[in-house]
Parts: C-alpha cells; sequence; structure tokens
C-alpha cells in the first residue's frame, strides 16, 4: 500500500519568506550583519575613535545588509596602499617641521611616502561571526 502526500504551497508566501523585505530569512541576514557591526568596532584600528564609532548597519540594494564604514580613509586602513611621491601642486616646494613643531623647517621638492600594509578588520569580523554561527 502506497501512501502519498499533497504539499500546496502559497507561492506569495513562500516569495516573502525567502526575498522579501523583513521576511525569516531577511531577518536572519540583518542579524548576522548586526553581529559583524559589532565585531568589526570592537575590532577596529583605532588611532583615533572616529572610525570604530562610524560602523553601522544598513540594507543595501536589492535585498542585502551592509556594513558601512564612512570614513574617507577606511578603505586605506582596511586595504592598504604602496609607495607615492608627493610633489607641490601650488607652490615651488614641499614644507614642513622634521620631528614635530619644535623641530627644523625642511623644504624639498618631492616626498616619499612608503607603502602601507592594510589590516583587514571587516574581512576578519565576518569571518570571526560566520565561525561563532558554525557557518564555514
Amino acid at each position: 500500500m502506497t501512501s502519498t502526500i499533497d504539499f500546496i504551497v502559497d507561492q506569495s508566501s513562500l516569495d516573502f519568506l525567502l526575498e522579501g523585505q523583513g521576511g525569516e530569512v531577511d531577518d536572519y541576514i540583518k542579524k548576522i550583519t548586526v553581529l559583524v557591526t559589532q565585531r568589526a568596532k570592537v575590532t577596529s584600528p583605532r588611532r583615533t575613535a572616529e572610525m570604530a564609532a562610524a560602523h553601522r548597519t544598513e540594507r543595501g540594494p536589492g535585498r542585502s545588509w551592509q556594513v558601512v564604514v564612512p570614513v574617507e580613509y577606511a578603505l586605506t586602513v582596511h586595504n592598504g596602499r604602496g609607495a607615492r611621491t608627493i610633489r607641490p601642486r601650488r607652490k615651488k616646494s614641499l614644507r614642513w617641521r622634521q620631528g614635530g613643531n619644535n623641530g627644523p623647517v625642511i623644504f624639498s621638492k618631492e616626498a616619499n611616502q612608503p607603502s602601507i600594509g592594510g589590516n583587514p578588520w571587516l574581512r576578519r569580523a565576518l569571518i570571526d561571526e560566520l565561525k561563532f554561527l558554525g557557518v564555514s
């Protein structure tokens, strides 16, 4: 004797659950994004408190959520940058004080800045949070 089970799927409810804003899946993704944001705030580089305080969770394009750090230098801190040569734009030379306000004044046609290694705290926060949740 065989038995059968019929499933009737309400397509609009299923779509809302999987894709709609405010559905269970959307809420779960938002929850994970909020947790990543909180971890990123704690692990953010702290030369000043500005960048750590600037982290926030926002709805992204479509049905996504994202961690936003609206600080001009955040991408450079996260990814690093290569070495560069600085030259004057409007004057004939660059001017700065060697060693702070009490040091001698230095004039130069150019200055070389070394490369800066990245500190990918956002990537680490995401990986750490996913490991904590058991997602790999």
